[in-house]
């Protein structure tokens, strides 16, 4: 960026055209998503369900749909434009929410998690999308920042505030909340048909873009899927400890928010490749000291809470910025033709971790270890990608 560009504030941000309207979008877009992914496994695991049934039907069922989606958003986009593309997933995010309370069988949770999974497609496809439409020259980390802390913050207080409201009111008050993507669907619909044609030489599909971004996914999806273990399993780990579980959840929220937020900015000053080495050992080492003040059964004491607090904030903090430098990474490499294809591809190792991690944690666990075990080993396939991540470090491309 030329050292006479006037550096934009936040403000200046949200004012420019379409930025603010992506934040609202996003917040309750996400916040319908946020809502459900902890406190419906909880759902379908008080009607009986093994834990890693729990997961198979809610988190892994609504992601698996979400990937096989997401491939198909670009050609969507290109016929239909952004407005309308989005407004739909909005509608088949929010809309089927409230069916949750009519039954906790977990074929039927997993046919409502499906519909719900197409229109969770659409919306993050699209929201990562935008963000490279939108982002002005010079501050693309700094709106995906704020794309990025509008996607974390849901997770900081639904996340946790679904699950004691399940506990402590009722689980059809979540259902009925999780139908707020519904509240921005006239927003999106300010966007028409943006998107049909808005960069020259744009592809639905780039080949080359898809190949270029497979090796930032796939840091993202190891990351990914520590975060979706941990987040899906941490209630039902401590099941006898709401207060804690949720503080763990609301630490975890947090700390994604503020590091998706900064670690844009210093981005925009030093490159994203470089920092992704120091945020891949942050998760890591999260999920070893999550995993730890798991261990012990599901009630808590002092030692432990500690252990899993600290573990949270760790796991969150990379989680967070992993994100946000993955997704510029892929952005730099795909080039502006290629953006549809790497925020489809991005997306979908997103979706993919998150739904690996809701169902090996689970599964990991019941054949020995436990959730403790199965959360310390999610570490192993993010210290496995480490020589990605050096790669990346050292290809100039890695930059948008």
């Amino acid at each position: 960026m030329p050292e006479d560009r006037p550096r934009l504030t936040t403000a200046d941000l949200l004012r420019t055209s379409g930025v603010g309207a992506l934040v609202w979008v996003s917040l309750t877009g996400f916040a319908g998503f946020a809502l459900l992914l902890s406190s419906l496994p909880l759902w379908v695991s008080t009607g009986g369900a093994s834990n890693a049934v729990a997961g198979a039907a809610t988190t892994t069922a609504t992601l698996a749909a979400t990937v096989a989606t997401q491939f198909g958003v670009p050609a969507l986009v290109a016929r239909w434009g952004i407005g309308p593309s989005l407004a739909g997933g909005l509608v088949l995010l929010g809309a089927p929410a409230p069916l949750y309370a009519l039954t906790a069988d977990p074929l039927a949770i997993s046919g409502i998690s499906v519909i719900r999974g197409v229109g969770f497609g659409l919306l993050t496809v699209i929201g990562s999308l935008l963000v490279a439409r939108l982002a002005p020259p010079g501050a693309y980390g700094r709106t995906a920042g704020l794309y990025g802390a509008a996607i974390a913050v849901p997770n900081l207080f639904a996340v946790p505030g679904a699950v004691y409201l399940a506990q402590n009111v009722s689980f059809t008050l979540v259902f009925w909340l999780a139908a707020l993507p519904l509240a921005g669907v006239p927003v999106a619909l300010r966007y028409g048909a943006m998107g049909q044609r808005s960069v020259a030489g744009e592809r639905a599909w780039h080949p080359d873009a898809a190949r270029a971004c497979l090796a930032p996914t796939t840091v993202l999806v190891v990351v990914t899927l520590a975060g979706g273990g941990l987040l899906t399993f941490v209630p039902i780990a401590l099941a006898d400890s709401a207060a804690l579980a949720a503080a763990a959840l609301f630490t975890v929220g947090a700390a994604a928010a503020v590091s998706r937020w900064w670690i844009g900015s210093v981005a925009d000053q030093h490159g994203p490749a470089g920092l992704l080495l120091p945020m891949v050992l942050v998760t890591a080492a999260g999920s070893v000291v999550a995993a730890a003040g798991l261990a012990g059964g599901t009630h808590a004491t002092p030692g432990r809470a500690v252990l899993v607090i600290a573990g949270a904030l760790l796991a969150g903090t990379g989680y967070g910025a992993v994100q946000n430098l993955t997704l510029l990474v892929a952005f730099g490499l795909a080039g502006p033709q290629g953006s549809p294809t790497a925020s489809t591809v991005w997306n979908a190792g997103f979706d993919t971790g998150t739904a690996l991690g809701a169902f090996a944690v689970g599964a990991v666990a019941a054949v020995g270890p436990g959730l403790a075990g199965a959360t310390a080993l999610t570490a192993l396939p993010v210290l496995a990608v480490l020589p990605v991540v050096l790669a990346l470090r050292a290809n100039p491309r890695a930059r948008p």
